[in-house]
């Protein structure tokens, strides 16, 4: 897509405001929020109120502490709240507050003392009572709504990874995949209660404090404005290396996750190869560059936590030192009045600084969003169909079908039909494709030229679930889940039963072996199956793949594993099986696909020649190479 340079002035404007205020970040952070919130608008709405009330509580705390300080200091206060203006902020301020607010109480001067600093005080703090009752409840209503939302984001980035081919996983990392769910996801809808708080309470906090101030003192309001400045110029120059660390972190982080995975998952590797002290170097290595990170970031946030306090310090200073001059110099203002405007101080000055941090969170939460959203707007390169199916019926067809990794061709003008009930072998040296003419197969990826149709309709036009049903697939590397072996064998079957089952086991020669064991189908198989030799891996692996009687039955080197008698046996079980079953076999091992009906060679992505074992033998040059050369290396192997 070309880019035009924009013309207009408001084009320019927007660019402009884009990159100075990160309206992308924005954008991205709203998209996430408008789209997993919007299931929890009631918990948001009554967020708010709770917020509201907090507000109101807060003005009437600040009008009870200004009465306790007028009567603590004898004050004058007025008898009647009739003579006193009508309960309007706007004819409040902090000369009057507190007489006001005594007036509303029926406190007068003819009251006794203490009972005047009791009973207001006591309201003061009620007041500050309801205000920690209600933020528990808001808190903890912003962590469930967040948690929730969390929960959401993270379940549907879950399943837009479910929606990539195979393709996305070889490109990214398992780790930093992990990490995008986990920190990221949580991260993105994090501190919803601290934002309402920050972006609501806050702002109407600073608007009643100047409305209450702004009558009295322009020098209050002053020093206000100047506080609010100072805060406000603080974020701007923090709040660009915050989102930067805050992004450099998820990165780091999501790269030593992805060593730790690595190093455990391949720990025979590492055994193997007396890797260890290496594994260490890396691990150490990642561990000293999230200590940077972490530092540069604690240093980041100390230079906001402890900047603010000095802005707040220096305003206190300035109000501290207006209040004694008005009180002892010119004395316009009594000792009431004077300690009002301290308090007063130190309740305006409070909601600036919150404000201002909570912008900082936003951008950890702009951060995070943008590494999640870049995952969500990732379409899949296999996109999905609509049309249902159920059965296959007559055949497979490759047709004129070609592909391609990143330009480098893997497979040219395949033309081939794979019809129901054979067994259709594929063989050649090792890069010829097989793999990848089986993953096309399974709809892993789709053809860059050409096209597959089962029963005369493309492929791109079923729905992948349903389609991939047809098939039970046995990979090369023969992966286990971390549960028991009954588990593994009907994984994602619904409704398969222990009948089913130990067919399947005594199918793929693993029965006996199952029942060896002290809890027999209720024995955990541990991490990826490591608790069986590979032989028994690969026979847990057939008997999993046969379990649901699949209409379509795909195998790579699924015998590889095993020793010669178990393979013996696994395929006279796999041609039981498959005599009313389709069936694509991937050998190394020619003496495991003599009996298929159909043999493929493929080299360098080509299909040289096929038919049966006799046929090939006679006119297939590359096919009686690879012949020869197993049928010599097993007649060394057995002097």
């Amino acid at each position: 897509m070309i880019a035009f340079a924009p013309k207009t002035f408001k084009e320019k404007l927007y660019r402009r405001l884009v990159k100075r205020w990160n309206l992308t970040g924005y954008q991205r952070f709203w998209y996430l929020f408008s789209t997993y919130a919007r299931p929890y608008w009631k918990c948001f709405v009554l967020l708010f109120l709770l917020n509201l009330l907090i507000f109101v509580l807060g003005m009437l705390q600040t009008g009870f502490t200004g009465a306790t300080i007028t009567a603590l200091t004898g004050s004058d206060m007025t008898g009647s709240a009739d003579q006193l203006p009508a309960i309007r902020v706007m004819g409040i301020n902090l000369n009057n507050m507190g007489t006001t607010v005594n007036g509303w109480l029926g406190i007068t001067e003819s009251t006794d003392k203490f009972k005047a600093v009791f009973l207001a005080g006591g309201l003061a703090f009620v007041s500050d009572l309801l205000i920690a009752i209600v933020t528990f409840f808001a808190s903890w209503l912003g962590a469930y709504t967040s948690q929730s939302t969390g929960n959401l984001v993270q379940l549907s980035l879950f399943r837009h990874y479910m929606s990539f081919s195979i393709g996305f996983f070889n490109k990214n990392k398992a780790g930093q995949l992990i990490s995008r769910m986990e920190s990221d996801a949580g991260s993105s809808t994090g501190g919803y209660q601290s934002l309402i708080n920050g972006f609501v309470v806050c702002p109407l906090m600073i608007l009643f404090f100047f409305m209450i101030t702004v009558q009295a003192s322009w020098v209050l309001v002053a020093a206000v404005v100047v506080a609010g400045f100072t805060h406000h110029l603080l974020t701007m120059l923090i709040s660009k290396p915050i989102q930067i660390n805050t992004k450099k972190s998820l990165n780091i982080s999501a790269g030593y996750r992805s060593t730790l995975m690595e190093a455990f998952t391949a720990i025979r590797v590492v055994k193997s190869f007396a890797a260890e002290d290496f594994e260490i170097a890396r691990i150490k290595a990642g561990i000293q560059e999230m200590f940077k990170n972490r530092m540069w970031g604690s240093m980041l946030s100390n230079i906001q936590g402890q900047g603010r306090k000095v802005i707040n310090g220096t305003v206190s200073l300035i109000i501290l030192s207006f209040s004694a001059y008005e009180l002892f110099v010119t004395k316009r203002i009594n000792t009431s009045s004077c300690l009002f405007f301290v308090y007063i101080c130190n309740k305006v000055v409070a909601p600036i600084s919150q404000l201002s941090g909570t912008f900082i969170n936003l951008q950890t939460l702009i951060g995070s969003s943008q590494r999640v959203y870049k995952y969500f707007k990732m379409m899949p390169d296999v996109p999905e169909g609509t049309k249902p199916i159920e059965q296959f019926h007559s055949e497979i067809e490759y047709q004129n079908v070609g592909f391609f990794y990143e330009k480098k061709p893997v497979l040219q003008n395949i033309n081939l039909k794979i019809k129901k009930g054979e067994t259709i072998a594929l063989v050649g040296p090792s890069g010829a494709g097989k793999s990848t003419f089986v993953d096309m197969a399974l709809r892993f990826y789709d053809p860059k030229e050409g096209s597959i149709c089962i029963d005369g309709t493309d492929l791109r036009k079923f729905k992948q679930a349903d389609y991939r049903r047809l098939f039970g697939v046995v990979s090369q590397e023969s992966i286990l889940f971390n549960a028991t072996i009954r588990e593994n064998i009907g994984y994602a079957r619904e409704g398969i039963t222990q009948e089913q089952i130990d067919i399947a086991a005594k199918v793929a020669n693993a029965y006996d072996f199952i029942m060896d064991t002290p809890l027999g189908f209720d024995t955990y198989v541990g991490d990826r199956g490591i608790r069986l030799s590979g032989g028994q891996r690969q026979r847990i692996a057939i008997a999993r793949a046969v379990v649901g009687n699949p209409q379509i039955l795909i195998m790579d080197e699924a015998t590889s594993s095993l020793d010669s008698e178990s393979e013996r046996e696994v395929q006279k079980a796999i041609k039981q099986v498959t005599q009313n079953m389709t069936a694509i076999i991937i050998a190394h091992r020619l003496s495991t696909v003599v009996h298929a009906h159909k043999i493929v060679v493929l080299e360098k992505g080509h299909v040289v020649d096929f038919g049966s074992h006799h046929e090939l033998l006679e006119r297939c040059d590359l096919y009686q190479s690879l012949y020869k050369h197993q049928f010599e290396i097993q007649e060394s192997s057995t002097v």
